[in-house]
């Protein structure tokens, strides 16, 4: 049993070690491979909104635009935890290492 995907696979994907699954020995399938690289740009753009919002909430001194640019990373905030919660759902592997990290933070 080979525990990598390998090549061929869309849109640059590499190679992805992943628990076991519901898929045949625990691969990932080409579309769930695909759709995770889709949510990963996905927040990677949401994380770099908030950056960009908070340099300009930093720098607004109209307290209407200052509000508003806090709403709007209030908003961009709940993406990334939306964002998140499909990608840990979709890929066992990630949800292992985040279900560790919760596990060494507890201990302490």
């Amino acid at each position: 049993m080979n525990p990598w995907l390998v090549a061929g696979m869309p849109l640059g994907a590499r190679a992805m070690p992943v628990a076991a699954g519901p898929e045949p020995y625990g691969l990932m399938a080409a579309q769930r491979v695909r759709d995770l690289e889709f949510l990963r740009r996905d927040l990677m753009g949401e994380l770099e909104a908030i950056n960009e919002y908070q340099s300009h909430l930093q720098q607004a001194s109209d307290p209407q635009v200052r509000a508003w640019l806090f709403h709007i990373i209030q908003d961009e905030r709940e993406h990334v935890a939306e964002l998140t919660r499909l990608i840990r759902r979709l890929d066992p592997y990630q949800e292992a290492k985040f279900a560790a990290l919760h596990d060494e933070g507890s201990a302490r």
